[in-house]
């Protein structure tokens, strides 16, 4: 059948780069997606202790950008889930993650791909979303109203009848 894989965040750039080495795959669905993420932000230069001490602070930063929804069962869950995540793991993902590079973006042009984006979403930008829609030829970018980073948690069905 199909294969079609979806990617959120940088999550779209670990698919991006899986495509570009998979011929097989017939389609990407891209949430949340930039051509471009920031690598190797600075703040995980810290030692781990102080990043545990800041992570309710990152996180209350975090979900401000990315939701767009006030419904507080919504930002206790989301809330929840980003301070469970070990800051070790958070340290060594984000200095290690990159981006996929200008070729992988480029072996995915013949690919059918859906960019979803929220139109509250304050960690990429309708730019940033654009960016990527112009590298790769076959995409379809639409936005979801009343969303932020993730349109999937904050209007799933409107995401699900895009997909």
């Amino acid at each position: 059948g199909p294969y079609i894989v979806v990617g959120h965040s940088f999550g779209s750039h670990l698919v991006l780069r899986l495509a570009a080495s998979s011929p097989s795959m017939d389609g990407l669905v891209l949430v949340g997606a930039a051509k471009r993420f920031p690598e190797g932000h600075p703040i995980f230069r810290l030692p781990v202790f102080l990043l545990r001490w800041l992570q309710p602070t990152l996180t209350k930063a975090f979900l401000e950008m990315a939701l767009v929804s006030k419904d507080p069962e919504l930002i206790r869950q989301e809330t929840d889930a980003c301070n469970a995540n070990p800051m070790s793991m958070c340290k060594a993902y984000y200095r290690q993650v990159r981006n996929a590079t200008d070729a992988e973006i480029a072996a995915c042009s013949k690919l059918r791909v859906l960019l979803i984006r929220g139109d509250g979403d304050g960690i990429v930008s309708a730019s940033d979303m654009e960016a990527l829609a112009q590298a790769l030829p076959r995409s379809t970018s639409a936005t979801v109203a009343n969303a932020g980073h993730v349109p999937m948690l904050e209007e799933p069905g409107r995401v699900a009848e895009l997909i």
